[in-house]
């Protein structure tokens, strides 16, 4: 895995690069299938993850790499532009890739691909990079506090940059870091306060759960479901599967008969590669719906939210000010360790509570 991975990246960070700041959608799957060298899954997962960093935290990473080069970034080709980009998402957000392979990698494709003396100018580049890699003994923190070493996370937390690069200037930090362009975040600020708007670019750097909701499924098409999850949902004929960060997930599965509507009766907990870890059953409940974020599940009924440890626990009992049994319809989501809610009617409209008040008294922060 790595040398096709990385080319079919490169290709399709290039081909972003030329048409920036439009965004060309196919990019990734155009150059996965027209690649001739045969992949596996990893190479393709690889060549994902890669892209999708890069994506994502483009700007965060034109960023840093701009202060690596004697010449504008903006102005070095598209090629040289995807290679780099490449080898900073590896390099910056991936936490598995060896630096050396990384930068090997980068160098070789920009000899072999683009000319033979880009591969020196690609070498300098990323050795200007390295030192502000994170630091592999504190390379994570549990939230992002908008320090200028701090790029947040699609989970609520940072990675920590071994050096303070990020511009001083509060919009521009904000800009950078959560690659959301400054004259976006200047509109916003003209009907927001300061603070609503980092909430809002920091929720357009999280990444949304994986939701499978396959109650009105019928066998045939629920098979259809990744592979992982196939024999789970054959079996249990879930109302929700939430798939956690980390690639475990629950399933909100069998019914009481009895109930009208039907209430699911139990969490079913699996590892990420689909084997069970335990179920936790439920009281009978109505209108139930499920976050799960690999360390604690809430599940929301017709009276309030109830709380549970991954190991089975039932740890409290939370019934937030804008719940009422007139419209129960409260979407949770776990992100790190807070519990925001979203109104069924009212998608963004969102009430965020710390985990712990919501052990305690359940008021809002």
């Amino acid at each position: 895995m790595g040398d096709v991975a990385l080319h079919a990246a490169c290709r399709a960070l290039a081909r972003q690069a030329r048409v920036f700041p439009d965004m060309d959608l196919s990019a990734l799957d155009h150059a996965l299938s027209t690649e001739t060298a045969p992949m596996s899954d990893l190479d393709r997962a690889f060549a994902h993850a890669i892209y999708d960093g890069a994506i994502r935290n483009w700007l965060s990473l034109s960023f840093l790499l701009s202060r690596c080069t004697t010449q504008p970034y903006a102005d070095l080709e598209p090629r040289l532009r995807g290679v780099l980009l490449a080898a900073a998402a590896q390099i910056i957000l991936l936490d598995r890739v060896p630096v050396h392979a990384a930068t090997n990698h980068a160098v070789e494709w920009a000899k072999r691909v683009i000319r033979p003396g880009a591969g020196g100018l690609v070498n300098a580049v990323i050795r200007k990079l390295i030192p502000m890699r994170p630091d592999e003994s504190v390379r994570s923190r549990p939230r992002y506090t908008g320090l200028r070493d701090e790029l947040p996370t699609a989970t609520g937390g940072a990675i920590a940059l071994s050096e303070p690069v990020l511009p001083e200037n509060e919009i521009d930090r904000l800009s950078i870091a959560t690659s959301h362009s400054r004259p976006m975040l200047e509109h916003w600020l003209l009907h927001r306060p300061m603070r609503e708007v980092r909430d809002l670019a920091l929720h357009g750097c999280a990444q949304p759960p994986i939701i499978l909701n396959t109650a009105h499924s019928d066998t045939r098409s629920a098979s259809n479901l990744a592979h992982e999850l196939a024999h789970v949902v054959r079996r249990h004929k879930p109302a929700q599967v939430f798939v956690a960060p980390d690639g475990s997930f629950a399933i909100l599965a069998e019914h009481h008969e009895e109930s009208i509507p039907p209430a699911p009766s139990s969490v079913n907990l699996y590892d990420a590669d689909g084997e069970p870890i335990r179920t936790i059953a439920l009281p009978q409940l109505h209108l139930s719906r499920i976050s799960y974020d690999g360390q604690s599940i809430v599940v929301t009924h017709n009276d309030g939210m109830l709380l549970y440890s991954a190991i089975g626990k039932q740890i409290g009992f939370f019934r937030p000010t804008q719940f009422s049994k007139d419209k129960p319809y409260l979407y949770p989501h776990l992100i790190q360790e807070e519990l925001v809610l979203s109104d069924g009617n009212n998608r963004s409209e969102l009430h965020r509570y710390s985990f712990s008040s919501a052990l305690s008294s359940g008021s809002s922060e």
